[in-house]
């Protein structure tokens, strides 16, 4: 039993589908809900994770967390993490962050593949599943308005 004294005022209720649900590989408008920086799982340096919420289409709401090496004893690490960072920055639209959540709110575009990944169960089993990755980022493409005419072709 947990004593939890929670109010549901506010709070938002879990989308069906759920952030459980895999997306087919392609490109997703998203913006990034939140990020923090924090320790890695050696404790030898520092990971800035960024969650990125899909905004338009049939998945909209869908989650998809995104790591960054940020503090790393590997260097190539660290190297590709500022380059991924660079990334994230530009396609908001900015060549200068002083904090993380600047970023947020921001729409651009991800583009997500679906991967089988193998691992080894609890039970010393192998396990087999679907993984969503994010490969890259860029700015939001221009959407052309759609306007009405009186120059109709008939």
């Amino acid at each position: 039993m947990a004593e939890l004294n929670f109010d549901t005022t506010g709070q938002e209720e879990l989308r069906a589908g759920g952030s459980s649900q895999k997306l087919p590989a392609g490109e997703y408008t998203a913006k990034i809900m939140k990020s923090e920086l924090v320790p890695n799982s050696k404790g030898t340096g520092k990971i800035l994770i960024f969650e990125f919420e899909i905004i338009g289409g049939q998945y909209m709401g869908h989650r998809l967390p995104y790591n960054v090496n940020w503090e790393n004893p590997n260097e190539t690490a660290v190297s590709i993490g500022k380059a991924a960072t660079t990334s994230i920055i530009k396609a908001c639209g900015k060549v200068i962050c002083g904090n993380s959540t600047e970023l947020h709110g921001i729409p651009l575009t991800i583009d997500v593949t679906l991967e089988d990944v193998e691992f080894i169960g609890r039970e010393g089993n192998t396990v087999k599943r679907k993984r969503n990755n994010i490969r890259g980022f860029s700015k939001l493409k221009a959407q052309t308005p759609v306007t009405e005419t009186d120059d109709a072709p008939w």
